[in-house]
């Protein structure tokens, strides 16, 4: 596989995960083995799939899916926040300058408190 999404669970790895945790595995020449990169011909349904993530057997993937959901929503959130705030600093009306008084700072440069990044 690509050595950079060592340890990504991508969308085909985590149908080829949930195949294997419930029971549905490539067979090859009699063999049965678990390749997470690529899902059996015949998987499991999108419905099968979520009744099963769902049910008690699968309270480990749940767990791992916690977290996946977890870093996602974060790096979505701060990416949203990345374009939105230009905008919204661009939308503030700005006070008029006078010329006895140093210009105010940029509104992009003022520090805001944030929490810092989850370390995965």
């Amino acid at each position: 596989g690509d050595p950079a999404l060592k340890g990504v669970v991508t969308p085909t790895r985590l149908a080829a995960l949930v195949n294997s945790a419930a029971g549905v595995v490539a067979r090859q020449e009699g063999a049965a083995f678990v390749d997470l990169d690529a899902v059996p011909d015949e998987g499991l349904t999108p419905a099968a799939a979520a009744a099963f993530v769902l049910s008690p057997d699968a309270a480990s993937i749940r767990a791992l899916l916690a977290d996946e959901a977890a870093g996602a929503s974060d790096l979505l959130l701060r990416q949203a926040l990345r374009k939105a705030v230009p905008l919204v600093a661009a939308a503030l009306p700005q006070p008029p300058r006078l010329p006895f008084l140093p210009p105010p700072p940029e509104p992009l440069e003022l520090p805001v408190p944030l929490p810092p990044r989850a370390e995965v």
